[in-house]
């Protein structure tokens, strides 16, 4: 609940965590809510400072410039490492998540939406077989997602992801994996430019 509130933007970057709002807005103790902050903190969704306490994590356009630039590397690799993998079941288990994808487009969901395009990347980073990679990564798209959630929030029809996704599933099944691999690059930065654009209003 609390994650949720932050990447929907219901708590505003910037936002100070108190905890004894928090208690009484999720009805529960002081201790589950100081593992909540912390477990928050260490996806990248809040920070904390000394006598400061947690607040909702702002972006800065360097911090915008780092996370996607870093991402659209990693997941590069990611695709790259698919090499010596089977493919045929990557590429079904993708296709499920586009059409899920596609369903969650079709009703207006961001949150459902935004959640099969998480699955769509989180399958092609478990399938690289690669444990330093997938755990940095998750860390870094757990970072992306209230930035994520800001872009679908504005133009959720006009985005291109779903495209790509289907893409890069078509170039995974006929094995050309460098091609793929690019593709992912350039689908991540994609969406840089208009995350640029949105900084100060993050």
């Amino acid at each position: 609940m609390m994650r949720r509130a932050v990447i929907t933007g219901r708590y505003a970057p910037g936002q100070a965590l108190r905890e004894e709002t928090l208690e009484a807005e999720y009805r529960v103790s002081r201790g589950p809510i100081r593992e909540a902050l912390r477990l928050l903190e260490l996806r990248g969704l809040v920070t904390h400072a000394p006598r400061r306490g947690f607040r909702v994590r702002t972006y800065t356009v360097k911090d915008i410039e780092d996370l996607y630039r870093m991402r659209a590397l990693l997941e590069r690799h990611a695709v790259e490492c698919l090499r010596d993998a089977a493919l045929d079941a990557l590429v079904e288990r993708l296709e499920a998540s586009n059409a899920r994808m596609a369903t969650q487009l079709n009703k207006g969901n961001i949150e459902g939406y935004l959640a099969e395009n998480v699955t769509f990347h989180t399958l092609v980073i478990d399938a690289s077989g690669n444990e330093p990679l997938k755990r940095t990564l998750n860390v870094l798209n757990e970072m992306a997602e209230p930035l994520r959630y800001a872009l679908l929030s504005r133009n959720l029809k006009k985005g291109r992801s779903l495209a790509d996704h289907r893409r890069i599933t078509e170039l995974l099944r006929s094995g050309r994996i460098d091609v793929a691999a690019s593709t992912t690059e350039a689908h991540i930065l994609d969406n840089l430019p208009a995350l640029l654009a949105l900084a100060d209003k993050l």
